[in-house]
């Protein structure tokens, strides 16, 4: 059993599956960009209905508003998030396949993660190549540091969001404060044990008294403080073990650093590694990352 993250990593058919589903992923997601609406439809895919479902993902661009793709995923961040993941296994492992293969299925990755305009996704992406370019560079101890300095990260961005707010009206960023206020005040109402598993949206909709929430009952957009609302101090407390239980484990510092430089701004700005079963899967795939006790072989070069 201790093993198995990295059997799991290692079997060289991931990569492939890896390859499959970034340019299935990507060339769905593009072509739903460019056509603007779903390619086939829920029936033959599993995609949302672009064109009539409620809440779509948009943004104005050039003055003209687009539909973001979201390929067979429920959400263009949720997307662009697992491209992100994806991208990353598949670099560490792109010694498996021939040069043009692994750049081409990287570089079509990229346009789809451009084309989904998710910040979150797109600062755990540019978090991951630092990475990989200043790793050799910095000893252990710089490393920590590093890692110390991510992880403030999921501190900062809601407090930064708060200030933001204060110059700017853009819907979006009023509803993340907003949803980020709720699951603040639930807490200090229920400190030990938060309102319960899954129970923000259903509390939210019963006392919701903020009008710009009325048409936007969703969970709050930053999972320690989701956490904190639902679960409270338990919950804390069950992520401090999860730590612990991981300092303990010989794994490897890179590994650590790498999975948080993806996580946390996607765990900062968005909710679905929590609430839905891609993002679970996805924070599943992160752990065996972190879990695998010897860092895998890199190529030096593609």
């Amino acid at each position: 059993m201790t093993q198995l993250p990295k059997q799991i990593l290692q079997n060289k058919q991931l990569t492939w599956g890896l390859v499959s589903m970034i340019v299935f992923q990507s060339v769905v997601s593009i072509a739903q960009f460019f056509l603007q609406k779903s390619l086939f439809g829920y029936k033959f895919l599993g995609e949302s209905d672009l064109l009539h479902f409620a809440g779509i993902a948009t943004q104005t661009i050039g003055g003209r508003e687009f539909i973001l793709p979201s390929g067979t995923t429920a959400h263009p961040n949720v997307l662009a998030g697992i491209l992100v993941i994806a991208g990353v296994l598949l670099w560490q492992r792109r010694g498996d396949l021939p040069r043009w293969l692994a750049l081409g299925t990287l570089l079509v990755g990229l346009i789809a993660l451009i084309l989904t305009i998710s910040l979150s996704a797109w600062l755990a992406a540019v978090l991951a190549i630092a990475f990989f370019l200043v790793k050799n560079k910095f000893d252990p101890i710089q490393k920590k540091l590093f890692l110390i300095g991510i992880w403030s990260f999921a501190i900062i961005i809601p407090l930064t969001l708060a200030q933001l707010v204060q110059i700017s009206a853009h819907p979006s960023l009023v509803r993340r404060v907003a949803l980020n206020e709720v699951a603040v005040a639930n807490f200090v109402q229920n400190p030990i044990w938060g309102t319960g598993l899954n129970t923000f949206t259903k509390e939210l909709s019963l006392t919701n008294t903020n009008k710009d929430l009325e048409r936007f009952i969703q969970p709050a957009h930053n999972i320690p403080l989701l956490t904190l609302s639902e679960i409270g101090v338990v919950g804390v407390l069950a992520v401090l073990g999860l730590l612990i239980w991981l300092q303990r484990k010989n794994y490897h510092p890179d590994s650590l650093l790498l999975a948080s430089c993806i996580a946390v701004p996607l765990l900062s700005l968005d909710h679905y590694l929590y609430t839905l079963e891609s993002g679970r899967l996805a924070v599943a795939v992160l752990l065996l990352m972190v879990l695998v006790k010897e860092s895998e072989k890199e190529p030096d070069s593609v």
